[in-house]
């Protein structure tokens, strides 16, 4: 399958900075060791052109909006991040090749 006008867009993982789990000690040092190699390779991709990785999306350090685990979004969380990206995606426009 090609897609030659196609962009992959992959946002940022928001749990690896701002997940209450992973701020505590000592995850918050290794969360961002595995996390940062991750999000390292996207920002690598993002500047060939062949992918997209918007920063940052809204679950910055509001602990309502992460379930109980600490991990993942809560039921409103992922409603935001869900509006967050699909304004992202609809108001993106490609640079001029």
């Amino acid at each position: 399958m090609k897609a030659p006008n196609g962009l992959i867009t992959v946002p940022r993982l928001q749990c690896s900075v701002h997940a209450p789990l992973l701020q505590s000690w000592p995850l918050r040092y290794l969360a961002d060791v595995v996390f940062g190699q991750f999000e390292a390779q996207k920002e690598v991709l993002a500047e060939t052109g062949s992918l997209r990785c918007p920063a940052e999306g809204p679950l910055l350090g509001d602990d309502r909006l992460w379930a109980a685990d600490g991990i993942h979004p809560s039921g409103e969380g992922y409603r935001l991040v869900g509006e967050w990206l699909g304004s992202n995606l609809a108001t993106y426009v490609a640079p001029e090749e």
